[in-house]
C-alpha cells in the first residue's frame, strides 16, 4: 500500500497504471504466490472478504468498523 501511494505523490501515473506498477513490481521482489502479490492483484478489499463488517471485541459489545469515503481528499498535501 506504501508503494501505491508514493507512486501516486509522485502525481504522474494514474490509477491503472500505479495499480498494474505496484503488482509488476511486487511479482518481481517476491514471486507470484506471495501474498504482497496476491494483494497487488486484487487490491487491499480482498484481504476483507468473508469478514463481517460488525465484529464484537472481547468483552462481547460490539463494535462497528467504519468505512470513511475520500478520507484522503484536502486541498492541501502533508508530506
Amino acid at each position: 500500500m506504501l508503494l501505491h501511494e508514493y507512486l501516486h505523490a509522485l502525481g504522474q501515473f494514474s490509477e491503472l497504471k500505479v495499480r498494474w506498477m505496484v503488482y509488476e513490481i511486487a511479482r518481481k521482489c517476491f514471486g507470484d504466490g506471495h501474498i504482497a502479490t496476491e494483494i497487488a492483484k486484487k487490491s487491499p478489499w480482498a484481504l476483507l472478504k468473508g469478514i463481517p463488517l460488525e465484529l464484537g471485541d472481547i468483552n462481547g459489545s460490539r463494535q462497528v468498523i467504519e468505512i470513511v469515503k475520500d478520507f484522503e481528499q484536502t486541498d492541501d498535501y502533508i508530506v
